[in-house]
């Protein structure tokens, strides 16, 4: 008797599992469990089972299967993230973009260079502004989750904006939905300074800016 299983893998979570005795086709069923492990990756373990009728009686084959699918850590990245405001009808509205580009030095330090875009449109004001900051983040591994804390400083420029540099810390989490692709949360907070003594004296002035969006690992 010859028993033979194929397993294909079809995507971040999908197996096609098949099981062939003497070439042919049996039903089977299979338990799919998901552990997680100090080092983020994320083991699969797959138990196959089957029952194929003889004339002696029947056998039962089992077969368990492991795979790990690693949290991409290390490499580089990109995120965008959208904002947007308006009345009610519609008249007064600001929106704006931001995005970034990140690179790991090691799985938890990264260095980033991140920026904003917002445009207003208010009546008699139509105006937009930007800013481009470097930061550098600490992520902590917690499989899917990986919470950061960092720190950014550049400029800020555009309408109806005084040309000054800025800086100040950020606080965020990523949840990974595949090892390579994550949506994020996170917060900045932001003064503004024209010299090294604002450094100190605007910390208090500052402000807090609000991001959501989704981000790719490669």
């Amino acid at each position: 008797m010859m028993v033979a299983f194929q397993v294909r893998h079809r995507g971040s979570d999908q197996l096609d599992c098949r099981c062939h005795v003497n070439d042919r086709l049996v039903s089977i069923i299979y338990h799919f469990t998901e552990d997680k492990h100090e080092n983020n990756d994320l083991a699969y373990h797959i138990t196959v089972g089957g029952t194929v009728d003889m004339r002696c009686g029947f056998v039962f084959i089992q077969l368990d299967i492991a795979f790990q699918r690693r949290v991409n850590l290390g490499g580089n990245e990109i995120t965008i993230a959208g904002t947007g405001a308006s009345d009610k009808n519609l008249d007064n509205s600001t929106w704006g973009l931001a995005g970034s580009y990140g690179w790991f030095v090691n799985n938890n330090w990264e260095v980033l260079l991140r920026q904003s875009v917002n445009f207003s449109d208010l009546p008699g004001d139509n105006s937009w502004s930007g800013s481009t900051r470097l930061g550098a983040d600490y992520h902590w591994n917690l499989g899917k989750w990986r919470p950061f804390v960092g720190l950014n400083i550049g400029g800020i420029y555009g309408d109806g904006v005084n040309d000054s540099g800025i800086m100040g810390p950020d606080i965020g989490v990523k949840y990974y939905v595949k090892p390579d692709t994550f949506v994020f949360l996170q917060t900045e907070y932001q003064y503004f300074f024209d010299d090294s003594d604002d450094v100190t004296d605007n910390f208090s002035e500052g402000a807090f800016a609000h991001s959501v969006g989704v981000g790719f690992s490669f």
